[in-house]
Parts: C-alpha cells; sequence; structure tokens
C-alpha cells in the first residue's frame, strides 16, 4: 500500500485473540535494515491497529510474528511526508499576538506570577499554611472566624471561580471560596460543612483560582488537620 503521510500509517489486523504482542524477525526501509516496530493497540476480539509513523519516504517492509506464534507482516510505500513546521516561530508568532489589549506572552507571565505570590494568611490558618478545624463548628465571616488568604501578588483575580479543595484517598472535595477584595480570598464553612468532615490524619489543600482566560492557578496550599471538640 502507499501512502502520504500526515502523522502515522494506521492499518487493521487481525491476530485472533486479546491481549497480543508482536516481535520483530526482520525489518528495512528503502531496502536498508533498520530496525523499527509498529505499535499495536488492542480493539477487542483479537483486532488490533498497527501504527507507525515513518520519517522518510521509501518502502518500509516489517516482519515478525505475535506472542501466539500468528506470522505478520507489514509493506508500506511512503511517498510523501508532512512538510516540515517550525514550532519555534509558531510559538514566537502566538506569543506576540495581541489578545485583549496586552499579548499572550504579557497574560502568562501575569498568571505565573499569581501563583507565585507570597500569601498571608488569618487565623485559624497558621503561618505556615496549616489549616486546623473542628468538626461541628462554624467558620463564618459574621463571627469573624472566616478563613482568610491575602496577596499583595494576586492581580486579575475578578471574576475568577474560587475553590478551597480538600483532597482524601485521591477524591477532591471542593468548597467555594470568594474574593473579599482585589488582594484577599475568604472561605466560609457551616457547621453542617465541618460535621462532615470525618478524616483522620493530615490532609492536603489547595486554594484554586480558575481565571476567565481558562487557566488554572494554585493560591496557596498546604495541610489540615482536624481537631475534636472538647
Amino acid at each position: 500500500m502507499s501512502f502520504m503521510v500526515n502523522d502515522a500509517i494506521r492499518v487493521l489486523v487481525f491476530l485472533g485473540a486479546e491481549g497480543e504482542t508482536i516481535s520483530r524477525t526482520y525489518s528495512e526501509i528503502a531496502g536498508t535494515e533498520t530496525v523499527f516496530t509498529p505499535a499495536l493497540t488492542d480493539l477487542g476480539g483479537g483486532q488490533y491497529i498497527a501504527a507507525y509513523t515513518p520519517t522518510v519516504t521509501g518502502q518500509h517492509l516489517w516482519s515478525g510474528e505475535s506472542s501466539s506464534g500468528v506470522p505478520v507482516t507489514f509493506e508500506w510505500t511512503v511517498t510523501e511526508l508532512p512538510a516540515a513546521v517550525d514550532n519555534d516561530a509558531i510559538a514566537a508568532a502566538v506569543l506576540a499576538a495581541p489578545v485583549g489589549g496586552s499579548t499572550v506572552a504579557d497574560q502568562l507571565a501575569r498568571i505565573s506570577s499569581i501563583g507565585d505570590a507570597e500569601v498571608t494568611v488569618t487565623s485559624p490558618i497558621a503561618s505556615t499554611g496549616l489549616v486546623t478545624l473542628t468538626p461541628g463548628d462554624a467558620y463564618l465571616a459574621a463571627d469573624g472566624r472566616s478563613l482568610l488568604w491575602s496577596s499583595n501578588g494576586w492581580l486579575g483575580l475578578t471574576g475568577a471561580t474560587l475553590v478551597w479543595q480538600v483532597t482524601v484517598n485521591r477524591v477532591e472535595h471542593n468548597y467555594p471560596a470568594s474574593l473579599l477584595n482585589s488582594k484577599t480570598v475568604e472561605l466560609e464553612l457551616t457547621a453542617e460543612q465541618t460535621a462532615a468532615m470525618v478524616w483522620r490524619g493530615v490532609r492536603r489543600y489547595e486554594l484554586l483560582a480558575a481565571l476567565p482566560s481558562g487557566a488554572t492557578v494554585t493560591l496557596a496550599s498546604g495541610d489540615l488537620v482536624l481537631r475534636p471538640a472538647g
């Protein structure tokens, strides 16, 4: 078969059983022995997709067998490769393109600076970032007990979706936070929310901001410890 290649050559092959692999006996490209092996994707029912991305034109011959001993042979003639792409030039053009009054590079730098900003915290958050909560207690602004994170380096948070995320056994528990002012994020927790926190040990949290640009940045992170009442 002849191919004009955009990315990879893909052909359907039947090997008779699931979970097969193939091993090379001999392969050549344009008459010269060259080691290569197509990648197999198991479709089920003994069918597979064999894929290989050529880097030169000419005849490609591969022979070998499956793990159960089925002979396998591929013969492809590559007549044309895609034109070379200058990825560095494309990236430079994208970064220099104006978007919303500034370049993409400027916006990326601003997003990066948000995550690197120095953060100030308010009890029950320790200066180390450790959060200590009592299950069943409410942490509300009206009582002066809300959790506050502040930084002069947080710019462009207007319109962002803010979430305090606690990970327990690879499950993410999300609690909505709010922007108190341009440089302060506030988290309020109800008694019902903290009563449902029955986790043991130290848990990891992250304060996340999903920006209007589509990027998500970590504003702060630390450990969470639950302290029994009494």
